[in-house]
């Protein structure tokens, strides 16, 4: 009789032990920068290369908006960023100190002006 009782009991610790390791396993040690690069009319700028930069990084990471203007960095580790937006055409923009956390989400949009006659001469 003590035998049947003590096979429910050593499945239902199991059960539990598992359970509880599996969303500990599943935690993200990363962070994500996501954002949308416009012109100063509002319209979506296709192309625009954006470089992560961090002392947290081996090396920069570099993203190039899609056709609606957007960039996803998916997998920073912690730390402190500058994001530098560049276009042909348009004055190159950073953005400085930007704190990326565990498991957040940051939306950094971005409008970028169009450069001057002079400007682009030194291009």
């Amino acid at each position: 009789m003590m035998r049947l009782i003590r096979v429910p009991v050593y499945a239902l610790c199991l059960t539990l032990l598992f359970g509880m390791a599996a969303p500990t396993s599943a935690q993200d040690f990363r962070g994500r920068i996501n954002g949308a690069v416009t012109d100063n009319t509002g319209a979506v700028l296709p192309g625009v290369t954006v470089t992560a930069a961090s002392p947290a990084l081996i090396q920069t990471q570099t993203q190039v908006t899609g056709a609606e203007g957007d960039f996803r960095f998916i997998a920073l580790p912690p730390g402190v960023y500058d994001l530098t937006f560049e276009l042909a055409g348009f004055q190159t923009t950073k953005r400085e100190g930007i704190r990326v956390v565990i498991n957040q989400t940051l939306t950094v949009d971005q409008q970028m002006n169009v450069a001057t006659l002079r400007q682009c001469r030194l291009l």
